[in-house]
């Protein structure tokens, strides 16, 4: 049997590659509209259009499982579902997964699975945001659905998990990923593109929480739950880094003063060490890990048809922007989708963390830009031209803030320092 090759030569090869399509599907009404009888759309063909430039055949396997993970981390409420500025900015389009789905199907491949676990037990999440009834032409077919959260992590059986160590972990030895992650699949990583009250961004990075289990899997809340609950001395001693309280504290201390935005707000009561520490950490142990399992079978796909701002969640807008964005590297396309979102890789938390672990150059010029179809490099202006910036809703604030290129919450607006770094942005792209 025949099977896809993804991604293509030039994506394998070139590690720090990105490539951007501009989708010619140009508003919301655009993407939304049904193509032909079946209920295909805009989000459906302008994916299926990447895709075909992205993977191509490949050599004869007759084993190998291509697992897609989306963000569908929440359900659909009610009040989304009545509104008619929502387009569904929260999750990964269902109809640009089956885009993939069919291409990897037209290649030749059969085992074909799209995963993810939310902070729901069943399968909610995929039914109120369409993915069952986007499923539904593929039953009995091969292609499934499967949801990786359960109420607890005693839940799960032994063979429900794969433990993923963590090549110079700060706060993990070892993760709990849920099958069908296993190490040996390849991993289509396909978030939505948009915007996080405490991660700043939601990208490819951040959205790999959903194959953790249920117990490892919240990074948002830690410092204060240290020896307690989830975090029992026990799970530490046994899961965690034994260092890891020095390690943090030492990590913290050094990004305070550096006067990074973010790492001085949001600090525990009991350690005086921000959240944005901790949450960027362990963001970085899990893209450790998953690149340690998956090095040379993995592809990262920002579904960026639609942008959110806001906080993730019901807080906040959809936006038009019509951009695929993927790369073999988590961090390359995340620095690259936070460009494209106005805000400068530098500071975003992770890809601060990620740049002194040894992931990459938080540098936009560092990365391999090419712009499909041509499949040329992009220029500066260029590239300005196609971001569409996304303001954030960081936690405890009731408005979004900031204009412009570059994106910071309210305390660094007003330092002053958001223009010396506007500044440097011009002069990037207009030197003297």
């Amino acid at each position: 049997m025949i099977l896809p090759s993804i991604p293509n030569k030039e994506l394998r090869e070139n590690p720090r590659r990105v490539v951007i399509y501009k989708s010619h599907y140009n508003s919301f009404e655009r993407l939304e509209t049904k193509i032909g009888n079946g209920e295909r759309n805009g989000f459906y063909q302008a994916t299926a259009e990447f895709a075909d430039m992205i993977f191509e055949q490949g050599e004869i396997d007759d084993g190998i499982r291509y697992v897609i993970k989306p963000n569908v981390v929440a359900g659909n409420s009610g009040e989304l579902a009545n509104n008619p500025d929502y387009h569904g900015g929260i999750v990964t389009n269902p109809w640009s997964v089956d885009a993939i789905i069919q291409r990897l199907w037209d290649l030749g491949g059969r085992d074909i699975v799209v995963a993810d676990g939310g902070g729901a037990t069943d399968f909610t999440n995929f039914r109120q945001n369409g993915y069952v009834h986007m499923m539904e032409r593929w039953a009995g077919k091969g292609p499934q659905l499967m949801w990786m959260s359960k109420p607890t992590f005693a839940d799960y059986s032994a063979d429900e998990i794969t433990w993923a160590d963590v090549p110079n972990g700060v706060v993990h030895k070892t993760f709990p990923l849920v099958k069908p992650i296993t190490g040996k699949e390849f991993l289509i990583n396909n978030p939505t593109l948009k915007t996080h009250n405490l991660g700043v961004l939601t990208l490819c990075g951040k959205g790999l929480q959903g194959i953790v289990a249920t117990e490892f899997k919240h990074f948002c809340g830690f410092n204060d739950a240290w020896g307690t609950g989830h975090y029992s001395e026990e799970r530490l001693e046994k899961y965690y880094q034994p260092n890891l309280r020095e390690s943090i504290a030492e990590a913290y201390q050094s990004h305070a003063q550096r006067d990074l935005p973010f790492w001085k707000s949001y600090r525990e009561r009991k350690t005086g060490v921000s959240r944005f520490e901790t949450h960027s950490q362990r963001t970085v142990d899990v893209v450790s890990a998953v690149n340690k399992m998956y090095e040379g079978r993995m592809l990262n796909i920002v579904e960026g048809l639609i942008g959110r701002d806001g906080t993730a969640f019901n807080q906040g807008n959809d936006h038009y922007v019509g951009l695929l964005i993927a790369g073999v590297s988590i961090f390359e396309v995340d620095k690259v989708a936070a460009w494209m979102m106005g805000h400068d890789p530098k500071y975003i938390p992770w890809l601060v963390v990620g740049e002194d672990r040894g992931l990459g150059s938080s540098d936009i010029h560092d990365t391999e830009l090419y712009l499909l179809p041509d499949n040329r490099k992009v220029s500066p202006e260029e590239l300005r031209q196609l971001v569409v910036p996304l303001p954030v809703i960081l936690h405890g604030q009731s408005e979004r803030m900031g204009l412009g290129d570059i994106l910071f919450h309210d305390d660094y607006l007003a330092s002053g320092r958001y223009e010396k770094a506007k500044k440097a942005m011009e002069n990037l792209w207009h030197p003297k």
